[in-house]
């Protein structure tokens, strides 16, 4: 095995396959020969090595703005990069998002973290809100929505925590394609990688294309059979074939 001088900032390279990370006198990742990223530290948060240069963007930005919107494909490693710098900093966060079986993930992946809904979140109190150390809004497109965003927006206002959201499309196609990264965030955007890139790049896998013929008529007979419903109300368009219900 070859040695290495360590010291902060240093990579140490060993039989040209284990990369150690140190910072701050402490051993934080090493990476193996098939480049997988493990974390040292006691918990459950991991980062491969394409969010390096994220983690480290979305950290720069929080401590230049204290708010930030990481715009990333799904599955590039969003919520393990908040983990990240949870640990980091030894912060207490609320995650916010619009479905309750979100919630569940976020709080199966980390002791450090409750979560409400965008519903709930309207209807807190300042006070239980400031008690957190960091405020996270995932699928945060959302918090453009004229129910629940003016409260998102006042809140960030005057927030004295970090306040981070996490998207794949800042835009709300349904609403004018009004940017959120614009209005809500005022900018402060921290760009990961779009689907196209990731697959590219290996993070996310090809996709695979599908072809088969269907018989649009017999579907559309055993649907109603199975759900009861009148066929007056199933159209077969032509000439694509299509089941439009």
């Amino acid at each position: 095995m070859s040695k290495a001088t360590i010291t902060d900032g240093i990579v140490a390279l060993l039989n040209q396959k284990l990369i150690i990370i140190f910072l701050n006198g402490k051993i934080l990742y090493i990476q193996n020969d098939i480049t997988r990223i493990y974390q040292m530290e006691r918990g459950v948060a991991m980062l491969y090595e394409h969010n390096f240069s994220v983690y480290a963007a979305l950290k720069e930005m929080l401590d230049k703005e204290g708010k930030a919107i990481l715009i990333t494909a799904t599955g590039t490693g969003k919520s393990h990069i908040v983990l990240e710098y949870l640990k980091d900093n030894n912060y207490r966060a609320l995650v916010v998002s619009p479905r309750l079986s979100i919630n569940q993930q976020w709080e199966e992946l980390s002791a450090l973290i409750d979560t409400v809904t965008y519903q709930s979140f309207g209807s807190m109190d300042i006070d239980s809100i400031n008690a957190y150390d960091c405020v996270v809004f995932d699928e945060a497109h959302h918090c453009g929505s004229p129910i629940w965003g003016t409260a998102v927006k006042l809140f960030m206002d005057q927030a004295p925590m970090p306040v981070i959201g996490l998207t794949a499309d800042s835009k709300r196609w349904t609403d004018g394609g009004k940017d959120i990264a614009i209005e809500v965030w005022d900018g402060c955007i921290v760009r990961g990688f779009d689907q196209g890139e990731a697959i590219q790049q290996g993070i996310l896998p090809r996709l695979t294309y599908v072809c088969a013929l269907f018989d649009c008529a017999g579907m559309a007979k055993k649907f109603q059979e199975n759900n009861q419903v009148s066929l007056s109300l199933i159209h077969i368009s032509e000439p694509t074939r299509r089941v439009v219900i």
